[in-house]
């Protein structure tokens, strides 16, 4: 146990069949015979048109029959088999206030009050995606605002494992807290540290929510948990995946394992064993799969920083699994790593080259953090505070991908070319439409109390000795592109 890996939770498991396949129910709450997963939920968000979305849950009697009524509307009838029921719904507007009827042949009434239906995403990673917005920068600011967002929606999954798929999963909040909370001071943990809501997630769907002006639902689950390798949110299709999601021919071989982060062994310590690969997929992931989202955000690979080739695999060999099983062509974006502490000894270069693989694949979008660098965190350079940054560069991506928006520059800037202007200077080119407005500012540790690093210095450094030395360059903004002068170039 300790602050940011929280209690492992045991469950009372019920033993369910569903074909061949024996899985493992976690008690739900019971109305009857009619049980429904934990986030199928009031005041849940629900996605919006074009998909439709679904409503599932089990029955104590196979064969009985369960209603769905929308908004007073037509019954929608289906029958369980072997104690199981789905519920696609029509398909819906984004809206909120709806009402949900389940009722079954048994006698079974449940009323889901307050559904919206807008747009779902799902948040997952390790411990980057788990800090908690109460450690954010401005923190109490933050929380206190946060209730100008009521149609901005928050759910978080326990923290639990399996060595078998399960069907459901318990709230990490517990029963003190609605399973969904609309964005108020209420649904924060003003020590935030790794417990909930996700800062990444609940910045992100902020800046989406303010985008959107408010018109439509967010709906934002998290799954996280810090530490934690690739493997361990990875099925065993994904694992056994040799072509890597079809961005390569063979899979690497896994390449010895580097010593851990001096920052991650702080998190490390303690007698808990780290969750074994699959283990998270089976708890924490496999329980969402009949629910529909409009895209996944992943902030993770500090764990797997000591394997970056295997992570070029892994990684991309997750996400097509991901998207196979929850049965939708799932967009999905991640974060490259933030830099560690000086010092530390495994730099993050190679892993953010490795978490660009995914690239390969369709509908990828990312966001860049190594300007991010936080070296006074509490929690090490490695998870930066300024997670609202990170949120909005995220929601860019979205909105580029998913919503096809062309008015903004969505990465940038993006080096294209550098050449030599004279015997000491270098012009550095961008991507054209990735350099618009293009000038200097600190890192975010220049907004920090005592804090001056890199502020007023040059972000170029250059060597003339092949990387033995390096020296800052003077350096100049014309236009969209930089003019470096390097003293000792001739050297």
């Amino acid at each position: 146990i300790n602050a940011e890996y929280g209690m492992r939770i045991t469950a009372t498991m019920l033993p369910m069949q569903i074909g061949p396949l024996i899985v493992f129910l976690l008690a739900a709450t019971a109305h009857g015979t009619v049980l429904l997963p934990t986030f199928i939920s009031s005041d849940m968000v629900l996605q919006r048109a074009p998909l439709r979305a679904r409503i599932w849950g089990t029955t104590t009697a196979s064969g009985e029959t369960v209603t769905i009524s929308l908004n007073a509307g037509p019954p929608i009838p289906t029958q369980a088999v072997g104690g199981n029921w789905t519920v696609d719904l029509p398909v819906m507007p984004a809206s909120s206030s709806n009402t949900i009827l389940v009722t079954s042949s048994a006698g079974d009434k449940i009323i889901l009050s307050n559904v919206a239906f807008g747009d779902v995403f799902l948040c997952s990673g390790q411990s980057n995606m788990q800090f908690a917005v109460g450690d954010a920068f401005n923190a109490s600011a933050e929380i206190a605002a946060s209730a100008s967002y009521p149609d901005l929606r928050l759910a978080t999954v326990a923290m639990v494992t399996a060595d078998s798929p399960q069907l459901n999963v318990t709230s990490k909040p517990g029963a003190a807290r609605p399973v969904w909370d609309a964005s108020s001071p209420g649904a924060m943990v003003p020590q935030g540290g790794f417990s909930w809501p996700s800062a990444t997630c609940y910045f992100f769907g902020r800046s989406l929510y303010i985008e959107m002006g408010g018109r439509v639902p967010i709906g934002l689950v998290g799954s996280d948990w810090g530490g934690q390798r690739v493997e361990a949110f990875s099925s065993p299709a994904a694992l056994a995946d040799k072509p890597c999601g079809g961005t390569a021919h063979s899979v690497p071989e896994p390449q010895p394992a580097a010593p851990s982060l001096a920052e991650l062994d702080t998190f490390l310590s303690g007698d808990e064993p780290n969750p074994a690969p699959m283990q998270l997929w089976y708890a924490m992931i496999f329980p969402l799969l009949p629910m529909r989202f409009k895209a996944a955000l992943w902030y993770q690979g500090e764990a797997n920083a000591g394997d970056p080739t295997s992570y070029c695999c892994r990684f991309p060999a997750m996400i097509a699994d991901w998207r196979q099983k929850f049965e939708l062509e799932l967009p999905f974006f991640f974060v490259q790593l933030a830099p560690p502490n000086p010092g530390v000894g495994v730099g993050y270069g190679p892993i953010r080259d490795a978490q660009m693989c995914a690239l390969k694949l369709p509908r990828i979008g990312y966001a860049i953090a190594v300007d991010l660098g936080d070296p006074t965190a509490p929690h090490g350079s490695i998870h930066p505070r300024r997670k609202q940054e990170v949120g909005r560069r995220l929601m860019l991506a979205v909105n580029s991908v998913v919503y096809n928006a062309t008015d903004q520059v969505t990465y940038g800037p993006v080096v294209a070319d550098l050449k030599p202007t004279s015997s000491v200077a270098f012009g550095l080119s961008y991507v054209e439409g990735t350099a618009a407005n293009l000038h200097a500012h600190g890192p975010a540790a220049c907004d920090t109390v005592n804090s001056k690093l890199c502020c007023g210095e040059s972000p170029f450094e250059t060597t003339a000795d092949g990387g033995t030395t390096w020296t800052r360059a003077k350096f100049a903004i014309a236009g969209d592109t930089v003019v470096l002068t390097v003293a000792d170039a001739a050297a």
